[in-house]
Parts: C-alpha cells; sequence; structure tokens
C-alpha cells in the first residue's frame, strides 16, 4: 500500500511538472493507473448545479430587482420579494411555498439565515407571510418565521423569531434572542 502511494504521489508530480505520463516511472503492476490523456469531466446536467432562484409555479417564483445581491450559495424559493439594492448571502435560504416573504429596500440577510412563512393563515390579522421593513440586518445564523420586522432594526447573531412575533422600528435583537409566538419588541427597544 505504501508503494502505491508514492507511486500515485509520483504520478502526480510528473503530470503537473511536465504533463505527461512519461516523467514519472511506475511500476508494472500500477500501469492500469496511467491513462493515455487527461480528460476532465464536464457536467451539463442541469440538475448538476446549485441554482440560487428557483421557481415553484407560474405563481410562486422569486421577483428580485436588478441590483439586489444574491450569494452563488444561496437559496431564493418560491414566492419571494426581493425590492432594491437587498442583499441574501451565503447559505441563506428565504422560501416561500404558500405566502410571500418580502425583504425590503436595503435589508440584508446574512450567512446561513432561514426566513421561511406559515403554510396557512395564524389568526385573521396575520397571513403567515413574512415581512422585513427596510433597512434590516438579519445576522448569520438566525431563523426567522412568518414574523413582522418594520424597518430601521438589527438582529443579532443566532436569533430565533417564531410566528407571529413582531418587532417594530429602530430595534436592536441581541444575538442569540429568542421571539415566541405572539410576542412584540416595542420601538426603540433594546432586547
Amino acid at each position: 500500500q505504501g508503494e502505491m502511494l508514492r507511486s500515485m504521489n509520483l504520478l502526480k508530480r510528473s503530470f503537473t511538472r511536465n504533463g505527461t505520463k512519461e516523467a514519472a516511472s511506475i511500476p508494472e503492476k500500477f500501469s492500469f493507473l496511467v491513462t493515455d490523456e487527461i480528460t476532465s469531466t464536464k457536467y451539463d446536467d442541469q440538475y448538476s448545479r446549485h441554482r440560487p432562484i428557483v421557481r415553484l409555479s407560474k405563481h410562486y417564483r422569486p421577483d428580485a430587482s436588478n441590483p439586489s445581491f444574491i450569494a452563488p450559495s444561496a437559496s431564493i424559493i418560491g414566492n419571494v420579494q426581493m425590492w432594491k439594492n437587498s442583499s441574501a448571502w451565503y447559505n441563506s435560504s428565504i422560501k416561500a411555498d404558500v405566502n410571500v416573504i418580502r425583504l425590503g429596500l436595503y435589508s440584508n440577510v446574512q450567512d446561513r439565515v432561514i426566513v421561511t412563512e406559515a403554510p396557512g393563515p395564524i389568526h385573521e390579522d396575520h397571513d403567515g407571510s413574512t415581512i422585513i421593513g427596510h433597512y434590516v440586518t438579519v445576522e448569520s445564523g438566525s431563523f426567522l418565521n412568518a414574523c413582522t420586522i418594520e424597518s430601521c432594526v438589527y438582529i443579532g447573531a443566532g436569533s430565533i423569531l417564531h410566528a407571529d412575533s413582531y418587532v417594530e422600528g429602530k430595534s436592536v435583537l441581541e444575538p442569540g434572542t429568542v421571539l415566541y409566538s405572539g410576542q412584540r419588541v416595542p420601538m426603540g427597544q433594546v432586547f
């Protein structure tokens, strides 16, 4: 096994240095490792790579304005509205199957944030949508589910906002904050 590893390393070095198989002497029993040409595999399958914007049907498709930033590893799925200069950062997931998720002007959803909506109405005043206002920052690792966030709000890393929670404008949620269903943060509050 050690001889095979040494031969493989020798083979790798020879290809990177000279680009031909003749640069290395390979023992006869490992000759099956050597091919006549170096080939690369190109995947032409439409499902072989990540698609950041996923349309569920003709009625449920993401609406991202042109200056919005969507990271290559982010997922924007279904009825999502991203307004001007909003952003979804790396490995974030915004998924709206039934209701709408709205991300306001200059708002950003950072790394590993998950934003979902409720599958149906929560009560007569709340249809289950998730509304994020303008100039909102949602830091990494947070989870938002069917909540309402007014404008100029900062949500710290790892925060969890359950269905029907409400954050009024100019508020700050410290990292790790948990808002339960029906809980409301008053305007200008550090919570």
